[in-house]
């Protein structure tokens, strides 16, 4: 079977779980909808009822207290979402394996649950999509690649979703796109193609590689979105569509357990972090209170991966806090636009009574250093070129950004695609490289050494935070995310960061207004102490 034969067949299973009046009305307004209009609005007053387009605009933590009194049941939460999940994947490509009906179904064995059940439930009823890189049982997990599609069905959830979902109470709604073998910043795979940003669809992308997160969450298709974190994977997709999202500190969210297109990278490399992207800041910090709150660091099954981090609810955090503003750093492109609204975020924050600590660029540790000589040494370390090796086991050609980010690693095989006329590069061969165990160590050592950097200005100023950019534009055009400096700084050095959206209010489905905002970064472990000052910088947002 040809590889087009097997997208076509997985792309006709996905459709047929998908409830066939559901799929009448979206595809009839779609059908008839001028194209430049706001399709989207058109088709969810024609899905969803105003009950059910009211409960979406909710957050999750307005949400979890109206399903555990009953003043709304999980099956009406769910549904609400559910359709609204089906528009938006619809216009924009962002759910890889919907979960509808099984959610409705599990919705209503919630719903049956005594009212001090559902209390015992932090994330009770809630309504999340995960990305398609963890496991739920009964769908696939193909991360974008042909050679997936012949694997069977998951058995057994990765650890993260059978936390949130069997002791936390959420229910999975969806899971999302992701980019080709899941090795780009940009969410575009020939399994279900490219994940559009629903401010402008035709011209700006998504971001990767929790492209589909970011879209659904962005437009409240889903109260919590999971994802992972390796080079800016989670806050990418934040910053380019307007949601929150957070990267912990690598050892509280339990990250082992979900599926990669190619073999674990070789020790010390770099790890992916486990986050969620989320409407609000309070959403964020819910999820994190929930997740330490079930002490996961106890399940014999993720022993010695977890730290033991207690949630202090005694937490004595300054009523203000002191944030370093970084607006740049030497090498680093960033748009004079990306940094104005850095200064003036910031100007808000101070305004309102916070100390501001304008950081230097050349005093301060420098990213592209940090970025070249140790975040990229450290996350290229598929010496044997697995990802590559399982595109080309699918005899699928490889997208644009997967050809341009990995020029030089494979030999190429150019065809010509008979329907429009254009080269499509695949993998002929694919090269190896080797890293010495000489450069790992140099590359680790001067990780030491940068952490020990970063740690002494947050010191040295008092800093509770720090303010900075994250790429270097908002929401790039299709096929333009390049790499992310200010992105792997802090998983280098395993700092928790989070993106936040500063012109919501702003945002709408095609209405061509670029979703604008600003990176918060805390040291190693003070979580607790970057959502406090996230919701801080929320408040005067």
């Amino acid at each position: 079977m040809s590889w087009q034969d097997q997208v076509a067949k997985k792309r006709s299973e996905v459709l047929a779980r998908i409830p066939v009046e559901w799929t009448e009305i979206i595809d009839s307004v779609v059908a008839t909808a001028d194209p430049s209009s706001n399709v989207l609005a058109l088709i969810l007053n024609q899905l969803l009822t105003p009950e059910q387009l009211e409960i979406t605009l909710k957050n999750a933590s307005q949400l979890i207290p109206a399903m555990q009194s009953g003043e709304l049941s999980s099956e009406k939460v769910v549904t609400a979402f559910a359709k609204k999940t089906a528009a938006v994947a619809k216009l924009t490509n962002a759910v890889s394996e919907p979960l509808y009906s099984e959610a409705i179904n599990r919705a209503r064995e919630l719903d049956t649950l005594p009212k001090d059940e559902k209390l015992k439930l932090p994330l009770f009823g809630l309504p999340i999509t995960v990305k398609d890189s963890f496991n739920v049982p009964g769908v696939q997990s193909t991360l974008g690649t042909v050679s997936r599609i012949a694997l069977p069905p998951a058995s057994k959830a990765s650890p993260a979703v059978a936390l949130l979902t069997d002791r936390l109470g959420a229910i999975v709604i969806a899971k999302t796109n992701v980019p080709q073998a899941i090795i780009t910043p940009e969410s575009h795979n020939n399994v279900f193609g490219r994940t559009l940003n629903p401010a402008n669809p035709k011209e700006w992308g998504s971001g990767g590689s929790s492209g589909g997160e970011g879209v659904l969450v962005s437009q409240r298709a889903s109260a919590l979105g999971l994802g992972t974190d390796l080079a800016g994977s989670i806050r990418v997709p934040a910053w380019s569509n307007g949601a929150y999202g957070y990267k912990p500190s690598l050892k509280i969210v339990p990250y082992l357990g979900f599926e990669d297109a190619g073999k674990p990278p070789r020790e010390p490399g770099l790890t992916a972090t486990v986050g969620p992207l989320a409407q609000s800041a309070d959403d964020l910090e819910l999820f994190l209170k929930s997740v330490i709150g079930a002490r996961p660091w106890e399940d014999p099954e993720l022993e010695n991966s977890l730290e033991p981090i207690e949630w202090k609810e005694d937490h004595h955090l300054p009523e203000t806090f002191t944030v370093g503003i970084l607006t740049g750093s030497p090498g680093v492109p960033i748009t004079s636009q990306v940094q104005e609204t850095v200064r003036l975020t910031a100007e808000k924050l101070g305004a309102a009574g916070h100390k501001l600590v304008w950081i230097d660029e050349a005093a301060a540790p420098s990213i592209s250093d940090l970025t070249q000589q140790v975040g990229v040494p450290l996350i290229s370390l598929d010496t044997d070129g697995t990802h590559l090796e399982a595109i080309r086991r699918g005899g699928e050609p490889l997208t644009p950004e997967t050809a341009r980010g990995h020029t030089g690693l494979f030999e190429p095989h150019i065809e010509k695609n008979e329907q429009d006329g254009s080269e499509q590069v695949f993998v002929a061969k694919v090269i190896p490289f080797t890293v010495s165990d000489e450069d790992l160590a140099k590359s680790k050592t001067l990780q030491g050494e940068f952490i020990k950097a970063w740690d002494d200005l947050f010191t040295a100023h008092k800093l509770d935070a720090l303010m900075c950019p994250l790429i270097d534009e908002f929401a790039p055009a299709h096929g333009k995310f390049d790499l992310t400096p200010f992105a792997i700084n802090w998983n280098t050095v395993d700092y928790p960061a989070i993106s936040i959206p500063v012109n919501r209010q702003s945002l709408g489905y095609n209405n061509l207004v670029k979703p604008q905002a600003v990176q918060l970064v805390a040291q190693n472990l003070e979580d607790q102490r970057l959502l406090a000052v996230a919701k801080a910088l929320e408040k005067v947002l």
